[in-house]
Formats: structure tokens, sequence, C-alpha cells
């Protein structure tokens, strides 16, 4: 919540992925209204980026980029990120991510380094080019997370109401990072309301190597492997439901006996009943 809280550290954290240092400039922000909702604010300028984070995990940025192109002139172009980070245990976060944008929307487009370059680039393609900006967030919140673990066994009870003390947030682009640090102390607890013990295993950036916090197969397809043990499980049912039926239909083919005294036998019972 954090990171997508915070649009400036994408030219810095994400340089040559989704950002480039040398592009970097002041984003001056501002909290238009706060509450137990969560918040809202914008700035000026150009790109405009409009926040918004809807509590308790829902957050939105408008990206809107006024730029001009040969031949087709003025354009304003306009970028969607919206992102549900549900916290599933201490320390492990399912983060839903999807996007739109106005501009370059066919397979064939894409903006690479500033430059339109015509390739074919595939859906899959950009998902998988997405991981790398989840792997640099990752490494950054797994040496802030020890940060913060170690203040703690200094005696910092709430990390968020001492979070201006313990991190360096000094200009305008930090506001809505310490708007949610501020939402989360006020109307969420400081943290989730863990169920069970939970609470007192150890964070897993505490004991995850390098290697492992990036394992994308342990990120994604146990999600997947989920996912496919019900499609399975369900079509091993429906699977068996048309055998069945195939066979009582296949004995049409071969044989079926009956006595015709049982059939009457039968529609003379239902007959009495009736009456």
């Amino acid at each position: 919540m954090e990171n997508v809280s915070d649009p400036s550290h994408i030219d810095f954290a994400h340089h040559k992925v989704t950002g480039r240092r040398d592009r970097a400039k002041p984003l001056p922000f501002k909290l238009e209204s706060s509450g137990p909702w969560g918040f809202e604010g914008s700035n000026d300028g150009n790109p405009r980026i409009s926040a918004k984070f809807i509590a308790p995990c829902y957050y939105i940025n408008k990206i809107e980029i006024d730029t001009k192109l040969p031949i087709v002139g003025d354009q304003k172009w306009v970028i969607w990120i919206c992102s549900f980070n549900v916290t599933m245990a201490p320390g492990k976060t399912r983060s839903i991510v999807c996007s739109a944008r106005n501009f370059f929307q066919h397979a064939w487009d894409s903006l690479v380094a500033g430059e339109l370059k015509l390739l074919v680039v595939p859906r899959w393609h950009e998902h998988w080019t997405s991981n790398k900006v989840y792997d640099s967030d990752m490494i950054v919140l797994q040496g802030q997370k020890k940060i913060f673990l170690s203040k703690s066994n200094e005696g910092i009870e709430d990390i968020h109401k001492q979070y201006t003390n313990i991190t360096f947030t000094p200009t305008q682009a930090d506001r809505f990072v310490l708007a949610f640090r501020n939402w989360l102390r006020l109307h969420g607890q400081s943290q989730p309301e863990w169920f069970g013990a939970s609470g007192r295993q150890p964070l897993p950036s505490t004991y995850l190597s390098r290697e492992q916090m990036l394992d994308r197969f342990d990120q994604h397809a146990r999600v997947l492997l989920m996912q496919l043990r019900i499609v399975i499980a369900g079509a091993a049912i429906l699977f068996t439901a048309i055998v069945y039926a195939l066979h009582e239909l296949g004995k049409n083919f071969i044989y079926v006996d009956y006595v015709h005294a049982e059939i009457e036998l039968k529609a003379n019972d239902l007959i009495e009943l009736n009456k």
C-alpha cells in the first residue's frame, strides 16, 4: 500500500523498467479529503496524478499526461492503475492489479524508453515484464521491514505513530504515504486483526533469502495451483457424469431387458395414486 501511495519512487526504484531517474521531478501532492473511508488527493502539473485510497485495501491512481505528437497534435494520455492489496498473513500480501490506458492500445504498439517502436508484444509478455516491478519493490520492502522490526525490538510499539521519526519523508511527494500510515494508525488499528497465532509467527522478510523472495513460482503458481485443483475436481465430476450418461445411453444400442407386465403394473399403480 505504501508503494502504490508513492508514485515518486517509480523513476528511482524502477529505473529503466517503468521509469527513468533522469526524468524524475518534484510531485507536490495535496491531500484533499480524508477520513475512516480513506483519503484522496492530487498534484498540479504534467503529469497530473489523482490518487484515491478506499479503505481497507483498494487504491486508484489516475495519471494524465499532456503531450504533443507529430501529425495528430495535442494529446491527453490517461493511465489508470487500480490495485487491491489483500493481507493474507503477517508479511504476506496478495496484490491484484489492473491497468488501462487510452493510447497505444494495440498489441503491436509499445512505448519503450520514450520511443514508439512497432513490436509484436502479446499481453502475457507485458505481465511477465511487470514482475520486474514487484521484484525491485520486494527487496526494498524486505529491508524496510527488517528496520521496522529492529525498532520494535528497541521498544517502539507503534511503528506507524513514529513513522516520520524512523523514515525520511521530507517532501510533498510523501503526502500519500504519510496519509496511509495515519489512516492505518487511526482507523486500521495499526494492523489487520490476525486470526489464531499468526501474529506471533516470524515475518518472511526476516528469514527468506533474496532468491526465495523473488521466486515467481511461489508468488504466482501457488494461487494458480489452488484454482487448478478446483477446476480439475470439477472436471473430474463432470467427466464421471458424462461417462455414466454415455454408458446408460449405450445400452440402447446393445440389449435392454424389461418385463412388459411390470411396466403395466407401474402404470396402474400411478393411476390408483392419482385417484
